[in-house]
């Protein structure tokens, strides 16, 4: 069979059997149980193109190109880790393919029960936020009242000074008045002896001249 340079479908497990040497092959080689185990694919059964090359060539060429650019060494070390590797992963994968779905099925339960918590919590702000605005808003209204009724004092009192500075200019007044008409009255209880005075002596003088 002849195929081009692009790399067949990966390696398939078999009895007793190993993929072949040809990175870009990896077809598995049935082993028969006799003889040496194949590396490669057999010559009549698999050509590259171009240049209608075996499986062992092309894995050659392979090996030449990894020496030229010194990747030889990491390169064979990374298969021996991948070859132990691959097995395993491959029978981990065949044992976590049924766990998948209900990994997934808690992920998104667990995801919703986030979102709803979330929301939860994002209500339970908004709700705090609210309360405290109305907090401060019945603070500020409890300070204007208290202000307020600090003003209204303050109006009393001065009220009540102004009250009493005019009962005292009332009481200063009703005296001043009491005692100027006590002098208005002395005043007129002297004219009127004044002139009972002065008539009593024009009465006299006239009496005396007859």
């Amino acid at each position: 069979m002849s195929v081009g340079d692009s790399a067949p479908s990966g390696p398939e497990s078999g009895p007793r059997g190993r993929a072949c040497g040809n990175r870009k092959c990896g077809k598995p080689l049935v082993y028969s149980g006799f003889g040496r185990p194949k590396e490669f694919c057999s010559p009549d059964d698999t050509r590259w193109q171009p240049g209608n090359r075996t499986c062992k060539e092309l894995a050659a060429e392979q090996r030449a190109a990894e020496l030229a650019t010194g990747l030889d060494a990491p390169l064979t070390a990374w298969r021996a880790v991948a070859g132990d590797l691959v097995p395993a992963m491959t029978a981990l994968s065949a044992l976590l393919e049924p766990v998948l779905p209900a990994v997934r099925d808690v992920e998104t339960g667990a995801l919703a029960r986030i979102a709803e918590a979330e929301t939860a919590m994002a209500d339970a702000v908004q709700r705090a936020q609210g309360a405290e605005a109305e907090r401060d808003q019945a603070l500020n209204t409890a300070h204007t009242a208290e202000r307020d009724r600090a003003q209204a004092h303050t109006e009393r009192r001065a009220a009540e000074q102004a009250t009493q500075v005019a009962r005292a200019d009332a009481i200063r007044h009703e005296s001043t008045a009491a005692a100027a008409t006590d002098r208005a009255q002395a005043a007129e209880a002297r004219a009127e002896h004044l002139q009972t005075q002065l008539d009593q002596a024009r009465t006299d003088r006239t009496g005396g001249k007859r």
